[in-house]
């Protein structure tokens, strides 16, 4: 399973995280807050997340 993130399609740093709540997972950049919507699959997260396109 690829585990690894992109840097942050908007504020461009290396602060995103995979966050889990109860049975769903998204990514969260901790520097500006920008995440995914809710998946119940942890690789559909980080997917979606590598996929995002910024400014």
């Amino acid at each position: 399973m690829e585990k690894k993130l992109k840097p942050c399609p908007f504020c461009t740093e290396n602060g995103a995280h995979i966050q889990r709540v109860g049975g769903s997972y998204f990514v969260r950049c901790l520097f500006c807050g920008v995440t995914t919507r809710f998946f119940t699959d942890e690789q559909e997260a980080i997917d979606a997340w590598n996929r995002r396109a910024g400014r």
